[in-house]
């Protein structure tokens, strides 16, 4: 790996509802339609994406969160926008994603590699069942089965939204078939905001066929024989409907940052920070994005902040600020 050295980190002025948000060293790259993963507590890293300006990275960036630092890993095997990517044990999984740019059209992959941070090296892995080769699925991780769940996604120029449910087990290495009542999400979901508390994949907000959704549903990744649920009731689904938009959870609340879709601006993206308390089962209108983004992604820190508060820290590298190819190299830190 290769590091970059660059800026030290600012603080912007607290907002409402006793919220920080920082800005931490910028991107070596300006990205967009990237995933985030963490690989520990300490490094995050960025999985391909679509440049300011147009063309689609093959770059893996490793961000050393104590030393504010970025650096660049082997480069993806393929250059990738819109990538199903999530991290178990300290390595990224690779699982499909799209090529090409909105103006050349984009097409899915079915090819999957994992990356290994200590040899920093990427393997190639048995590639997606046929037909369900796409890119921006919502991913879930059961950490104790070693299970990746893709739910939902896009494929091909046309933007086929999916419903379709995908498995793939890290531990023997092979992608399984969830069961009948999992195999299906309850309605077709791209874009979608996903997050994981304890054991349930949450897929939150995202669009069919270019609908703004509201809507949540739920997978408990450890009883997948029963199925998906959805939250049906006005307070649990999302105040802004939105796609595009970043998610994370921290303990028991899902934290969900801007979004594209937005009529009501010129630039199309939203810049609203929307909370789920999964317990209570209700959402909360927080402050304003300091740079409405959308395109990017977002990772939780648990553990003592920055900020004045023990809630622990998330992560938003990159995303765009208007829609079509508005990459930046914006690295944004939020402290609830």
């Amino acid at each position: 790996m290769h590091p970059v050295t660059l800026l030290t980190s600012l603080f912007f002025p607290l907002t409402a509802h006793g919220i920080t948000w920082g800005s931490l060293a910028p991107l070596p790259l300006a990205l967009g339609a990237h995933t985030t993963v963490l690989l520990s507590p300490t490094q995050l890293a960025t999985v391909g994406g679509g440049l300011a300006g147009g063309g689609t990275t093959d770059a893996l960036l490793i961000y050393d969160i104590p030393n504010d630092m970025w650096s660049f890993g082997s480069p993806l095997p393929m250059a990738l926008n819109h990538p199903n990517a999530a991290s178990i044990n300290g390595k990224i999984y690779l699982l499909g994603g799209l090529l090409g740019t909105a103006i050349q059209g984009r097409n899915a992959i079915a090819e999957c590699w994992v990356y290994d941070l200590h040899r920093d090296e990427w393997t190639a892995l048995e590639p997606m069942p046929p037909g369900e080769a796409r890119g921006s699925a919502a991913v879930g991780v059961n950490s104790d089965s070693g299970i990746i769940y893709l739910a939902g996604g896009v494929r091909g120029a046309n933007r086929e939204t999916l419903d379709i449910v995908s498995a793939y087990d890290t531990v023997i290495g092979e992608w399984i078939t969830p069961p009948p009542r999992a195999r299906r999400m309850p309605a077709p979901r791209d874009h979608a905001g996903a997050a994981t508390v304890g054991s349930e994949l949450y897929v939150v907000g995202g669009r069919d066929r270019m609908v703004l959704k509201d809507t949540v549903f739920v997978l408990d990744m450890d009883d997948v024989e029963g199925g998906w649920r959805e939250e049906t009731r006005k307070e649990a689904q999302m105040p802004t409907a939105r796609a595009g938009l970043a998610a994370t959870a921290l303990e028991k609340r899902i934290y969900t940052f801007g979004g594209e879709g937005n009529e009501e601006v010129e630039s199309g993206v939203f810049n609203q920070t929307e909370v789920f308390d999964v317990e209570r089962g209700v959402w909360e209108k927080l402050g304003a994005m300091v740079v409405p983004l959308h395109g990017t992604s977002a990772v939780g820190v648990k553990g003592k902040s920055r900020g004045d508060g023990d809630g622990g820290v998330i992560y938003i590298p990159g995303g765009s600020v208007a829609e079509g190819e508005r990459a930046t190299n914006y690295f944004h830190s939020f402290y609830p």
